[in-house]
């Protein structure tokens, strides 16, 4: 082996898909945690975090957000009528 010469090339094809499932889900849990959290603090409505709110117009971040609000929405609506039962 001469010193200089490459020795080996390594692929950056799987790192690159390695990162885009990691940042697919990362970006999920935030949407969920956004809506965990509005849950919780029995909000009117997710207060979604800039980081997603500034790459919504992105397909996969806007599907997630779109979803999260969903499920909050559809959750939000099963309480009010649990409550209305007990009433």
């Amino acid at each position: 082996v001469q010193s200089g010469k490459v020795l080996i090339r390594l692929d950056e094809t799987i790192t690159r898909a390695n990162l885009a499932i990691v940042t697919k889900s990362l970006d999920e849990f935030e949407a969920r945690l956004a809506r965990l959290e509005a849950e919780r603090d029995g909000k009117g409505s997710i207060s979604f975090p800039a980081s997603l709110v500034s790459r919504q117009d992105a397909p996969e971040i806007g599907r997630a957000m779109a979803g999260e609000q969903s499920l909050f929405e559809f959750r939000r609506q099963a309480r009010a009528g649990q409550k209305a039962q007990l009433e």
